[in-house]
């Protein structure tokens, strides 16, 4: 029954990881452009600086679908109203 709804919330984490790869690969070919100026910055840094707001916001998401697929029918969706409100912030 509630499962119906979840399908919207998976199409934002596709929608998320997707940009998430952006951010990654775009990352990746500022680490190697700055590595030829000779400026060393770790990739993770990077990254982090980068993609840690979406990376948790995917992670905000991902929480609320499998409380949609493993908790029972009072708790299920439970996480919606954080992860909304934390996608819209």
């Amino acid at each position: 029954m509630s499962t119906d709804r979840v399908i919207a919330w998976e199409a934002l984490i596709a929608y998320d990881t997707t940009i998430f790869v952006f951010i990654v690969y775009r990352t990746w070919t500022t680490h190697r452009d700055y590595a030829s100026r000779r400026i060393q910055i770790p990739l993770l840094n990077l990254i982090l600086r980068d993609g840690l707001y979406l990376q948790l916001m995917v992670l905000a998401n991902l929480a609320n679908v499998l409380t949609f697929y493993l908790c029972g029918p009072y708790l299920r969706g439970a996480l919606s109203t954080f992860a909304n409100r934390y996608n819209t912030n």
